[in-house]
């Protein structure tokens, strides 16, 4: 007789990512998350780093970033200072009109679907600005109306999107400016792997 494959329940992660200067690390949940989630904390306008979980373990995952630059946070006010999201949203990365900019990630597992956040406010003169972010080749672009947004609304101050990573377990987006600039807050990415059966 033939015996059933025991099959593993499905792993899920998250990493956070935030840029903005020392002293202004986000904790907790943002789009997503729960209370004391973990945040990777860069503050560099470009670099290569190893990212923790959201529960600060070691992942193996590292993530490669690029922009013309980074604002730091208390340099502009917008709609989420002084709340529980000022950190997270007062820094980013940014990009002028033309061109683009890569990111990725190495190291996720293979073939395993994700969903990807990227909050993308900027600062409070922000509603002239639209950020357009590519994935597998489709593009996702904001449509900000309101420049001192305080909560977070899809399509205003963040994006989600879905996919796979591929059969070595990589992710790569690019990202640019729709309108005037692009601006990167925060990156949220939450990953489900289903094991081999055993």
């Amino acid at each position: 007789a033939l015996l059933g494959a025991a099959v593993s329940a499905p792993a899920q992660s998250l990493y956070d990512i935030q840029f903005n200067t020392s002293g202004h690390q986000q904790t907790g949940a943002a789009v997503i998350g729960q209370s004391g989630d973990y945040w990777n904390f860069l503050t560099t306008g470009s670099g290569t780093t190893s990212l923790m979980d959201s529960q600060d373990a070691s992942s193996g995952v590292s993530f490669v970033w690029a922009a013309q630059g980074l604002e730091g946070s208390g340099v502009f006010s917008d709609g989420f200072s002084g709340g529980s999201y000022a950190d997270l949203m007062g820094g980013y990365l940014y990009r002028y009109s033309t061109g683009s900019q890569t990111m990725s990630f190495a190291n996720l597992p293979a073939d395993a679907s994700y969903t990807l956040y990227i909050c993308t406010q900027g600062d409070s003169g922000s509603a002239g600005r639209e950020t357009s972010v590519t994935d597998s080749g489709t593009t996702y672009t904001t449509t900000p109306t309101i420049a001192d947004a305080n909560t977070f609304i899809a399509g205003q101050n963040y994006l989600e999107f879905t996919g796979m990573t591929d059969g070595s377990g990589n992710l790569q987006l690019t990202y640019q400016a729709a309108v005037d600039e692009a601006d990167i807050n925060g990156i949220q990415l939450s990953i489900t792997s289903v094991p081999e059966p055993t």
